[in-house]
């Protein structure tokens, strides 16, 4: 059977519906919360749904897919509901395709795929296959949702079931074994001769119960889900204190497994999580220098400046003990003082052109310098600094009679003109 719809949302309500409408005995929540097309179809309209590419395409089309399109199923599932489907092959054979969901409540499909790498909890045929030597190759995504909130899981659920049914028909995903309606069978437009894949489906989902907390109010799902979060949360914290209290090194070399593997399998959450305790540290200043009052992000940094001499120089003066300066620092000193190498912008002075074009080149510039030119809403040219020419006439603060920079700083007076320049401007 082919239906006529403008897109894939719209397909997607008139598969769903048939579906639903052709199971001779559906489970009683479906039709409960499920009663017409036009319910679905105020659901589906609600969403922020998302379809694989092509897929719309190939349930219209003349033939079956290819194993080759289903190899090309997108498999990003982080913090989503989705339909997936697996690709079982083995050298010789006839590959083998199962479809499914996967809708926990909090990390939504990416529990079940774990199972699926862990050969956990498997499906009745999908563990028949693999113990005929199959080997599971592809785990792609049809069609993925963000996670719901808890007040809206159980109905949502129930819809992304109704749908996984809907495509299992479509994609004849399911097992020659399975038993069902012509109904249902006619929600597939393609012969099954005509098909290079065999279904691993069981049987229709519509027909199985579905979790949920459907005796509660929006409200009392809230409620209980921040509850078990908390919950969560505190018997987590427990059990690392435990084994960290049992065994110091072997929790150490556990936590940096799992840490590896996070950042491996999660590279542009782990780069953001260690942004925002890089953040959160520096504002509760967790490494905090209390002499040089500066707050660090870790303990090795805040480890690494406390061996600097800068700090200890620090220490000494807060102590009222003489140190030894010698007379390059002193003129160093000098320059600094005179802001002769200076970025207005960051409040930094150099003792060397040298010196300033490596803090200029620094993140912590190049970040302050983004946050001014989004705040004036126009670009500042990194390259104004470093023209060896300019025609532009800034102010320039003479040095005191009689005295003399090195030969090296004479060479580079062209550059650090250009430089005071630049942040004369910004």
């Amino acid at each position: 059977m082919t239906f006529k719809a403008p897109n894939m949302l719209g397909l997607a309500v008139l598969l769903t519906w048939a579906c639903l409408s052709s199971t001779a005995h559906p489970h009683p929540l479906f039709k409960k919360f499920l009663p017409s097309q036009s319910a679905i179809e105020i659901l589906f309209s609600a969403l922020s749904i998302s379809f694989a590419p092509g897929l719309f395409e190939v349930l219209q089309a003349s033939g079956p897919p290819t194993v080759e399109w289903f190899m090309q199923l997108p498999t990003h599932c982080e913090k989503v509901w989705a339909i997936y489907l697996l690709v079982l092959w083995k050298l010789g054979c006839m590959p083998r395709v199962y479809l499914g969901s996967g809708t926990e409540a909090d990390s939504g499909v990416t529990v079940r795929f774990k199972q699926y790498d862990k050969l956990i909890w498997l499906p009745s045929h999908v563990q028949e296959s693999l113990g005929e030597g199959y080997q599971i190759v592809h785990k792609g995504v049809l069609v993925w949702m963000p996670i719901p909130p808890p007040a809206e899981v159980p109905v949502l659920r129930l819809l992304f079931v109704c749908l996984e049914g809907a495509l299992t028909f479509a994609l004849r995903a399911l097992s020659k074994r399975a038993n069902y309606t012509a109904a249902l069978a006619d929600l597939c437009p393609w012969d099954r001769n005509s098909l290079e894949y065999e279904g691993l489906c069981s049987h229709n989902p519509l027909v199985d119960p579905v979790k949920g907390q459907f005796d509660l109010t929006p409200g009392e799902r809230e409620e209980h889900a921040q509850e078990l979060k908390d919950r969560k949360y505190i018997l987590n914290l427990e059990g690392r204190e435990r084994r960290k209290a049992e065994d110091p090194e072997a929790y150490r070399l556990e936590a940096n497994r799992h840490r590896a593997n996070f950042v491996k399998n999660n590279p542009e959450s782990a780069k953001n999580s260690t942004q925002r305790h890089k953040v959160k540290a520096r504002e509760e200043k967790r490494f905090y220098c209390n002499v040089c009052h500066v707050a660090f992000t870790n303990s090795t940094n805040l480890r690494n400046h406390l061996a600097t001499k800068r700090h200890e120089n620090k220490v000494k003066d807060a102590k009222g003990t003489p140190r030894y300066i010698s007379p390059t620092m002193k003129i160093q000193n000098r320059i600094k003082a005179q802001k002769r190498h200076y970025c207005e912008l960051c409040d930094f002075a150099a003792p060397t052109p040298f010196a300033l074009k490596k803090h200029i080149d620094g993140k912590a510039h190049k970040k302050k310098l983004a946050l001014a030119e989004e705040a004036a809403q126009e670009p500042i040219s990194p390259q104004a600094f470093r023209q060896p020419e300019s025609s532009l006439v800034i102010q320039q603060q003479e040095p005191p009679k009689g005295f003399q920079e090195q030969s090296s700083q004479q060479k580079d007076t062209s550059q650090a003109n250009s430089i005071r320049k630049y942040f004369q401007l910004a």
